[in-house]
């Protein structure tokens, strides 16, 4: 997510966020090439069991003036043997700036259903298909983001807030091996204290594949985060963990990858929140 890297880095906060590697200068050239490492997310189509959650590499070349893309990438559908794809010329429409839609839901003979995009702009990347009738996967980053999210805070007191105008952001970041995810709150405004929280951020939320995605939860995490009060910019990184302001306790959070959606609730700090959202 370079956007919010730049946002961050300009105000002297540090997020580790995700990117591709091995990628073009996207200021020059009309063919670009794009390396990302992806988190594969496999279901048995016929049962709905939830199969495998590993890692992989998507290769992309991108031809942006014939709106065109070539796809290489594998996926161990039975968490131990890697089946490579390949798709060559398949149609990506762009609908946006920066953004490139695949325009074919059948690129092989093996494939249906196959929906994604690639975004330049934060150097992102999702996919979804059906091969050969029985395995249902949806490729991620690792850290999956949202954007686009309807947010509501109530304190203590029972002074509600929402979130309208400051659009609050959330990255998970999911580790395949431990299963475990890095829980990130982006550009939070607790109003009732004076703070705008530019990254709040603790490690050891569980992660549970579903039908749908992943169910993160986490009855506390100790967080680290930065923020900015009145004209102060700081960090609670120096206080003692059970007393930072913003950990973050009773999380159940709601990935639904295959409709880029999110629900989530948690307390931060002694603030309780709820928020739903998109990607984008």
């Amino acid at each position: 997510m370079n956007k919010l890297l730049y946002l961050l880095t300009i105000a002297g906060m540090l997020l580790t966020t995700a990117c591709g590697d091995d990628n073009d200068d996207p200021s020059h050239g009309t063919v670009y090439n794009r390396t990302y490492s992806i988190l594969n997310h496999v279901t048995d189509a016929t049962t709905g069991n939830v199969l495998a959650v590993t890692s992989g590499k998507v290769n992309y070349k991108i031809d942006i003036t014939n709106l065109t893309a070539d796809v290489n990438f594998g996926v161990k559908l039975d968490g131990n043997t890697e089946t490579p794809f390949s798709f060559s010329s398949v149609k990506v429409a762009n609908p946006s700036y920066g953004i490139y839609h695949f325009d074919n839901a059948t690129p092989a003979a093996s494939i249906t259903e196959f929906a994604g995009l690639i975004d330049f702009n934060e150097e992102a990347t999702r996919f979804s298909f059906v091969n050969a009738g029985k395995y249902r996967i949806c490729a991620t980053l690792p850290e999956i983001f949202y954007t686009n999210c309807n947010t509501n805070s109530t304190y203590s007191d029972g002074t509600t807030y929402d979130h309208k105008d400051d659009k609050p952001m959330f990255q998970f970041e999911i580790d395949p091996v431990k299963m475990t995810a890095k829980v990130i709150v982006l550009f939070f405004n607790d109003t009732k204290n004076y703070r705008y929280i530019y990254n709040c951020n603790g490690n050891g939320a569980t992660v549970t594949p579903t039908s749908y995605g992943y169910d993160i939860t986490a009855e506390k995490i100790v967080t680290v985060s930065y923020y900015k009060q009145g004209s102060e910019e700081t960090t609670d990184a120096d206080r003692e963990p059970d007393k930072r302001y913003y950990n973050i306790q009773n999380l159940n959070a709601k990935l639904d990858i295959f409709n880029n959606s999110l629900s989530a609730t948690f307390t931060l700090g002694g603030i309780q929140v709820s928020t739903t959202g998109l990607v984008y």
